[in-house]
C-alpha cells in the first residue's frame, strides 16, 4: 500500500526507525562529550515499537555508514553530524 500510516508502532519501516534512532543520537549527542547509549536510545524509542535488539542492529549499521561513531566503550554513541 503506499498510504504511510501517521501511526508509530512496529509498523514503522526499518528506514524509519533508522532515522528516528539517527535523530535521537543527534538531538542527544549535544548534551554530552560521550554521547548516549543504545539503551537510552531504545527506551526514548520503545513508544515507536523500538526494541533493544533493533536498536542495536541500526546502530552498528548508522555506524557502518559513518552517521554514529563509538565514544567510551561499545555501548555509547554520537552522531558524525
Amino acid at each position: 500500500s503506499t498510504t504511510r500510516s501517521s501511526g508509530y508502532g512496529a509498523a514503522l519501516a526499518a528506514s524509519d526507525m533508522s532515522t528516528l534512532i539517527l535523530s535521537f543520537f543527534q538531538s542527544k549527542g549535544e548534551d554530552s562529550e560521550q554521547g548516549s547509549t543504545v539503551r537510552e536510545a531504545a527506551d526514548a524509542l520503545a513508544a515507536n515499537g523500538a526494541t533493544l535488539d533493533q536498536v542495536r542492529s541500526v546502530v552498528e549499521t548508522l555506524v557502518a555508514d559513518g552517521h554514529l561513531y563509538s565514544t567510551i566503550d561499545d555501548d555509547h554513541f554520537k552522531a558524525t553530524a
